[in-house]
């Protein structure tokens, strides 16, 4: 038996794509007599996760919680380098007693995002000697790699592990040839449901429905987006923009007014909708849009594909491995709202004049190779790997 101890942020799908894929790969596990789960999670969980895989979680913030009780302060008053080492020396105490527990496992460690669960993962690899996976989640190496103040910290992580996975090929790149990592480095698609199919058809309209499931971020290309439909509004063409996802960092309802007032018609801002009804949304659109400046393996827009959707996105992640020969599919440079323009003015007039078409057959067999079965068969691979390198557990 392996025992996987996964360091994660958080198992709440509501949080986002990162706890949605943490959940999923756990649940995929559940009826595996090889693999069983321990998750240690970062964030204070604000309601109960129950999965069926995982034997038990550990909440790294309430584990500290007597740690500080002399303080008379919360969690979120530490500092991060302070809140940072009580996680560590918390999650250690956690994994040495489940060890004991259970001494006849091969027990390694998995970590979702390398700046925060990663770095803590590393160091409970050196203190309890249990190899460690480092997987790169896409803001990560998309984003944080890119910042001098980070780079130590991935030299740490991703030279250390005993694994290194992501999510696409172009973050495979990065971790080879900026991190210098080149042996044991793979890359792991987020799977889509059995559910998935080739579904969609165009709207029967004079307009053309955008749909974009990214929320409000700078790293998302959010005001990108909405910049580059008004152009194209005030231009004549007849499209109208729906956007659903969380609000991040930044003055988004001076932005939300603004486009509210001057498109009142043609451009909706929403909120945060429940995953399960993402499938509908997208269904409800004639295109899916992204500007996002760096993705791994993003969900809504792989989800998008599966489901035989036209796309305009910028080239980044996953969706650049998967695209080639595929006509419904337009790709623009990362922050270029030129190209973003023009990749959505021929996708629109490309419908309205009805030569775009989409080979259901491709996507289909885009859809095969993004099943759970293979992504499950990938992660376990990965995990016997690691498995085979682990050496005498420190339980001092």
């Amino acid at each position: 038996m392996i025992t996987v101890h996964f360091v994660v942020e958080s198992f709440d799908r509501k949080k986002g794509g990162m706890e949605e894929s943490a959940a999923r790969i756990v649940q995929s596990f559940r009826n595996d007599p090889d693999i069983r789960f321990v998750g240690y999670t970062i964030r204070k969980e604000e309601r109960s996760v129950n999965l069926s895989n995982l034997s038990k979680s550990v909440s790294l913030t309430s584990e500290i919680l007597p740690l500080i009780q002399p303080l008379g302060i919360g969690v979120a008053s530490l500092s991060s380098t302070a809140r940072t080492r009580l996680q560590i020396l918390s999650a250690c105490k956690a994994l040495r007693r489940e060890i004991r527990r259970r001494p006849k496992d091969r027990h390694i460690l998995l970590s979702f995002f390398i700046p925060t669960a990663g770095f803590i993962a590393q160091h409970l690899s050196h203190e309890v000697r249990v190899p460690h996976i480092a997987c790169a989640r896409g803001s990560d190496v998309g984003h944080q790699l890119f910042m001098p103040d980070s780079m130590p910290v991935f030299n740490f992580v991703i030279t250390r592990a005993a694994q290194v996975v992501t999510t696409s090929l172009q973050h495979q790149r990065l971790v080879r040839e900026v991190c210098g990592r080149s042996e044991n480095v793979h890359t792991i698609y987020n799977a889509l449901s059995k559910s998935v199919k080739p579904v969609w058809r165009r709207h029967h309209s004079r307009r053309v429905h955008l749909v974009s499931a990214t929320g409000y971020c700078v790293k998302k290309g959010t005001h990108l987006l909405v910049k580059a439909v008004a152009r194209l509004l005030d231009e004549g063409l007849p499209i109208d923009l729906s956007i659903v996802g969380p609000t991040r960092l930044g003055r988004w309802d001076k932005l939300q007014k603004k486009y509210r007032e001057h498109y009142p018609s043609n451009i909706h801002l929403n909120g945060m909708i429940p995953y399960r009804k993402v499938r509908d949304f997208l269904l409800s659109g004639d295109v899916y849009c992204s500007a996002s400046l760096s993705e791994g393996c993003s969900n809504a827009t792989m989800l998008a594909l599966g489901l035989g959707m036209p796309i305009v996105s910028t080239a980044t992640g996953a969706l650049v491995d998967f695209s080639d020969g595929l006509g419904h599919v337009q790709l623009a440079a990362p922050a270029s709202l030129p190209e973003l323009i023009i990749a959505l003015r021929e996708t629109v007039n490309g419908l309205l004049d009805e030569t775009t078409s989409v080979d259901r057959l491709k996507i289909k067999n885009i859809v095969d190779r993004l099943s759970m079965e293979n992504e499950r068969e990938a992660w376990k691979r990965v995990f016997f790997q690691a498995a085979c390198e682990t050496p005498s557990h420190r339980l001092d």
